[in-house]
């Protein structure tokens, strides 16, 4: 996941190999990651829950680490308005802050509702 932008930037990944998913999205890879572990549980008994697991821990760590980010409306814009009440001891406007976090916010699901139409339309083959 830290290494992804790199190799995009890069030109080590094609775009089409590496896309933001949505909900959606994030369901039909899960059902690929069923039907893997199906047919790895015809072989292997032993390990017929590794890629179910496996799957459910990128996304968990996946969604730590995009809440982290520096986005108003999120923990890490959060973190990013408290820095200047650290550093200089005093607060930002809360009101100017509050519009901040509100408009970012409506960004964010303009955002989410984009990519699950964007989903439907081209779903993750």
């Amino acid at each position: 996941m830290i290494n992804m932008p790199v190799k995009l930037i890069t030109g080590q990944i094609a775009t089409d190999q590496a896309r933001i998913v949505s909900v959606k999205g994030i369901y039909d890879i899960f059902s690929q990651m069923q039907k893997t572990n199906n047919e790895q549980e015809a072989k292997n008994q032993s390990n017929q829950f590794l890629y179910t697991f496996w799957f459910m821990g990128t996304i968990s760590i996946a969604l730590g680490f995009t809440n982290l980010l520096p986005i108003p409306a999120l923990d890490g814009g959060r973190i990013l308005f408290l820095l200047p009440e650290l550093i200089f001891k005093k607060k930002v406007n809360q009101v100017i802050e509050a519009r901040i976090h509100s408009i970012s916010f409506a960004l964010l699901i303009s955002l989410m509702a984009v990519l699950v139409i964007c989903d439907f339309i081209n779903p993750v083959a």
